[in-house]
């Protein structure tokens, strides 16, 4: 074992998936399981009617459930979150999983010189980190997995060697990233053989054929263009609302990861230029569900590419701006609903009006969370990263005003959904 001395690092981003899953989420369940309970009672008897009518009418089929609220839309992506946070208690079984999918070994003698390097880098950075290879495959690049308790393991793959030899400050950019993805926790809850990035991509499938077949059964309905568009802005509210707080969070992890690599090599643009190396060409489905787990590629070059007040604002505020995007797909799925009823205008701006009000009154402990959370996240950001590695970082607070200034601005959310209680 090597020993260190301390390093300096900058906090960058609190684990917002992580307090997500833990402060909310979980605590959530008990209440959604009573309505589950409910669900499952109401669909039952919705099923033996549907039954009874498909005697009378043929063309009513049991895909009509689907439109049903608090079935499979509401349920969907609910049930696939509580499977994907259940396995990270399981990681014994992903270590079997990733091993066996990408063929991964301990490097055996005599150790090409490039994989040689390479674990020297690692064990410089992260002394702990243990390092498996598979020179054939060439699948990816690099990724690190849990292996234990505080323990994690790189998979090195044929492209990082090849890449090393090519261009290393590149490949020690791309090193850095995964070195970051475990120190700051990362790699347990996503990345290689993530049973919850799995099933968020699988609830982004899911949930799109539900709402493909609710709109082809409804097509028939809008007889004018402005009723068709109305359908559509539905459906497509319906399907971004329970992605967007799960997809953010795991966006900030990745950004958060770029972050460190920025500042570990001194503002250096090779991170920039990994991320040119690592992303290869892909079809357009693979680009979409590719950003379920991955920041588009342009916001990640604005980030590295503008000053560092510009880049930490933006990786602090991504997740708590979120929830104003569900906020904004929340009121066009209340609109097209609205819209479809008679009411006056008077009437339908009121009722738009009254379910932000509920929804920013509700929101209000997430906001006080949150700004507590970023005015000490400088001050909890080393005791955070104990958890996961035994080399302890001294916290560089420098830029300690910025998590002031997005505080202040989580706070005034915080003042205005008090206010709305």
């Amino acid at each position: 074992m090597i020993d260190l001395p301390p390093r300096r690092e900058k906090p960058g981003a609190p684990p917002w998936l992580w307090l997500w899953i833990v402060l909310f989420y979980i605590p959530s369940l008990p209440a959604l399981a009573g309505t589950w309970i409910e669900q499952y009672r109401s669909l039952v008897s919705m099923s033996k009617t549907i039954f009874q009518l498909q005697r009378i009418d043929s063309s009513y089929d049991w895909s009509n459930l689907l439109s049903i609220p608090g079935t499979l839309l509401e349920n969907i992506p609910a049930l696939a979150l509580i499977i994907g946070v259940l396995t990270v208690c399981l990681p014994c079984l992903r270590v079997w999983w990733v091993e066996w999918r990408y063929g991964l070994q301990w490097p055996e003698s005599p150790i090409l010189p490039a994989v040689a390097e390479m674990t020297a880098f690692i064990h410089e950075q992260t002394p702990q980190l243990a390092i498996k290879v598979n020179q054939k495959s060439i699948v990816t690049t690099v990724f690190v997995y849990p292996s234990g308790w505080r323990k994690a393991t790189v998979a090195l793959l044929a492209p990082m060697t090849k890449l090393w030899r090519s261009n290393r400050q590149v490949a020690e950019a791309v090193l850095l990233h995964e070195i970051a993805h475990y120190r700051r926790g990362d790699m347990l809850i996503v990345g290689a053989g993530s049973a919850l990035e799995r099933v968020i991509k699988y609830l982004l499938v899911s949930d799109l054929v539900v709402q493909l077949i609710i709109f082809v059964k409804a097509v028939n309905q809008y007889t004018t263009v402005s009723l068709f568009l109305l359908g559509t802005l539905s459906a497509l509210s319906t399907f971004i609302r329970p992605l967007v707080l799960p997809i953010a969070a795991i966006w900030n992890l990745e950004l958060n990861a770029d972050y460190y690599v920025f500042d570990q090599q001194n503002k250096s643009m090779d991170i920039y230029n990994a991320l040119s190396a690592t992303i290869g060409q892909q079809s357009t489905w693979e680009s979409i569900v590719f950003l379920v787990a991955h920041p588009p590629y342009h916001l990640r070059r604005l980030m590295i590419k503008y000053s560092s007040l510009f880049s930490l604002s933006i990786l602090l505020l991504l997740f708590p701006l979120a929830y104003v995007i569900q906020l904004l797909v929340m009121y066009g799925e209340n609109m097209v609903r609205i819209l479809n009823m008679d009411y006056t205008t008077n009437a339908i701006w009121q009722l738009i009006g009254e379910s932000a009000r509920i929804f920013l009154a509700t929101r209000f402990p997430i906001w006080l969370t949150m700004t507590i959370v970023l005015l000490l996240w400088p001050f909890l950001f080393d005791r955070w990263e104990r958890l996961f590695v035994r080399d302890y970082p001294v916290t560089d607070r420098s830029e300690y005003h910025v998590y002031g200034l997005c505080a202040s601005l989580t706070a005034c959310l915080c003042i205005i959904s008090f206010v709305m209680r």
